[in-house]
């Protein structure tokens, strides 16, 4: 990847190391661990001899419950992961033998247990929903069977209860198997009303469960949120490597690498067929436009709870603003310009908020008489809703009248019981 990417990403970036595609490392137990004994050496950086991770503050790697004996998980805590997200997806032999998955549903429990015995107190764990398991070809499931089925697999993850649990709907691809079955007309796709009322019941239960929606799809208990993945939303810079991966410098370029091994291999000095050529590991990169900006930036906060800070907007949409919006912080900070004494896109402990506010707040001066604070908030965010352009504030409005978005402490967000259309709700705003 080109230096200056690197460079940013590494002095801007989350401390935070995630290895996925599939089996961890890429090639099943052997690929990070070296043997299934685990004599692998420990990722640079990574261990502190304790087991620990080192120098970040989040280790993830993502597993497959077929993947995980007691020599790996072993393996894994001695190179300093601290994190794992394990792929379920179901708790059902049903679903699992239509989805093709290797695991049973008493393989996944067993796999959660022995992450557990080994040391792991980080567990994510992902299902879908959004699917029917019925035979190709053999009609359709009813709307109760699904919705059972889907409730059942919420008993089992909770019975587990992991620290984070991903839910994601199922979808399906041109081309692949699937797709070519609702094509022909062999594979009937549950009802809109069905998805919304399993998405519904998933916050239902969770939420009564004690674990906190921060995401679209995301949930966790508290202070388990994903810090790898929530850089992402906030548009942190990162560093992809492997063949394929995307690095993004935290403003406005971005970069992917081939996607054939053997000319990854051969950019670092490896390989065989590449060997006499220069070849460089980044196939292609892009500068994104104000424009591209501001539509990432509306486009991921608004998947999250957290939603995205008024005054950021603001000074996105103010014609040659040298500032670089920043939503962690809830306001659009200098390019030069750090927190003494915090590290730039990290992330502060709770602890450190003023007490009784939100990141992103407008906070009313201590001349303000208590129970005048409300009506200077409003005050304060009515102004900055004029000082967007006139179609952006007018979409805002609309929403904010239907309540699809809400206003809360100087933040919009999407509201809880509209999240599972988030997309329909951003694309109208855009």
């Amino acid at each position: 990847m080109p230096m200056h990417l690197a460079c940013n990403a590494l002095r801007r970036g989350r401390d935070t190391l995630a290895l996925a595609g599939g089996a961890a490392g890429g090639g099943g137990r052997g690929g990070l661990c070296g043997t299934p004994g685990g004599g692998g050496r420990a990722v640079p950086g990574t261990w502190d001899g304790r087991g620990d991770a080192g120098i970040f503050a989040e280790f993830t790697v993502e597993v497959n419950p077929d993947d995980v004996t007691e020599a790996y998980a072993l393996a894994l805590r001695r190179l300093g992961v601290n994190r794992v997200s394990m792929g379920v997806q179901s708790f059902s032999d049903r679903s699992l033998r239509w989805m093709a998955r290797r695991h049973s549903p008493e393989g996944a429990v067993e796999a959660f247990r022995v992450l557990r015995s080994a040391g792991f107190d980080n567990i994510s764990l992902d299902l879908i929903f959004g699917y029917d398991p019925v035979a190709w070809g053999s009609g359709s499931s009813s709307d109760e069977e699904l919705m059972q089925l889907w409730s059942d697999d919420l008993d089992a993850v909770l019975r587990l209860r992991p620290e984070h649990i991903s839910a994601y709907q199922m979808g399906i691809e041109e081309g692949s198997v699937l797709g070519e079955m609702a094509v022909a007309g062999r594979y009937l796709e549950p009802s809109d009303e069905l998805c919304v009322a399993q998405y519904s019941l998933l916050q239902q239960r969770l939420a009564a469960a004690g674990y906190l929606q921060y995401e679209v799809s995301n949930f966790s208990l508290p202070g388990r949120r994903a810090l790898h993945n929530s850089g992402y939303w906030d548009r942190s810079p990162y560093i992809g490597l492997g063949p394929g991966a995307h690095s993004f410098d935290g403003d406005r370029r971005r970069c992917w690498n081939v996607p054939d091994l053997d000319r990854y291999i051969a950019a670092f000095g490896g390989g065989s067929a590449y060997r006499d050529c220069a070849v460089s590991s980044v196939v292609s990169e892009e500068t994104l436009t104000d424009e591209d900006v501001l539509t990432e930036t509306i486009m991921l906060g608004l998947r999250t709870v957290d939603g995205l800070p008024l005054d950021v907007l603001v000074a996105m949409c103010r014609p040659s603003s040298s500032a670089v919006p920043d939503s962690r912080s809830g306001s659009a900070q200098p390019l030069s310009s750090t927190v003494p004494g915090s590290r730039p896109g990290s992330v502060q402990p709770s602890s450190s908020t003023v007490p009784g506010s939100r990141s992103g707040s407008v906070q009313p001066s201590s001349s303000t008489m208590p129970d005048s604070r409300s009506g200077a908030a409003e005050n304060s965010c009515q102004s900055l809703l004029s000082q967007l352009p006139h179609p952006l504030r007018t979409s805002i409005d609309r929403l904010l009248a239907t309540g699809s978005l809400i206003l809360r402490d100087g933040r919009l967000s999407i509201s809880s019981s509209r999240l599972f259309i988030s997309d329909s709700i951003i694309r109208e705003l855009l």
